[in-house]
């Protein structure tokens, strides 16, 4: 017999198995991620002056590097010359992250109970004892996974469970790049060496649309601006499993 409930069973009744579980309610995993400090992102070693003819400054026909020394310009920027100044500063941010899994709410509990079969029955037939409670459900029972025996009455399948496996989790996270920028300044001389006045100064980033003329360049570093990372969480995956499988068929509800 099946009770559904997870008791002891009644007198005459041997315990078969207890705690079976048919069903479970999986709540879903959620994946967060959070990224720290961009690090390794070093403005300190050089700029790099481009030229364009674009009034927009969107493309470039020339670059050359600029380092935080006197650099001579191996071509001389001219009067009225567009100029782009940029520092690569490459680095990343390391991902942390935040995996939550929520346990499954499980059905309630059957537990299985098996008769005392009499010796008296002949012709092959079994028998249960006389006083069979009545809470329960009279039913045939095998471990595994199989069909119901159609022909003996008892077609009413379940599947049940002792326990289950969760082996539910997240794809990894990622951090995109850093999205602060390099900061300070190249600064363009019209005499050797960077002596004088500097006749112009460019913000890193920035765009000028009528330089002066200039021989000499210096990248003026500055410490870098604040960056950040953009955070990609993981995807779940997994699932999970339930673990040593009973069928049980009983006979149709009245």
């Amino acid at each position: 017999m099946v009770f559904r409930a997870e008791q002891s069973c009644p007198a005459r009744l041997v315990e078969t198995q207890r705690g079976l579980r048919t069903d479970a309610d999986v709540p879903p995993v959620q994946c967060d991620c959070s990224c720290n400090a961009a690090e390794g992102l070093d403005c300190s070693t050089q700029a790099t002056l481009q030229r364009t003819s674009d009034e927009n400054c969107l493309l470039f026909e020339s670059e050359e590097p600029v380092a935080t020394k006197c650099t001579p310009l191996n071509n001389v920027v001219g009067v009225g010359d567009d100029i782009i100044v940029n520092v690569d500063g490459e680095g990343s941010c390391a991902p942390e992250a935040t995996v939550t899994i929520p346990p499954p709410t499980l059905s309630t509990a059957l537990t299985v109970c098996s008769a005392e079969v009499a010796s008296s029955c002949g012709d092959g037939a079994t028998c249960l004892p006389a006083a069979v409670p009545q809470a329960g459900r009279i039913c045939i029972w095998q471990v595994g996974d199989h069909d119901c025996p159609d022909e003996t009455g008892y077609f009413e399948r379940t599947l049940a469970h002792a326990g289950f496996e969760d082996n539910r989790g997240c794809e990894p996270c990622t951090c995109g790049a850093p999205s602060g920028h390099c900061q300070g300044a190249l600064e363009l001389y019209g005499a050797p060496g960077c002596s004088g006045d500097a006749a112009l100064s460019v913000p890193v980033d920035d765009c000028t649309t009528d330089a002066p003329a200039a021989v000499a360049a210096q990248y003026v570093a500055q410490p870098v601006g604040a960056a950040s990372c953009e955070p990609s969480p993981g995807t779940p995956n997994g699932s999970v499993d339930w673990v040593d499988t009973t069928t049980i068929c009983c006979t149709p509800r009245g």
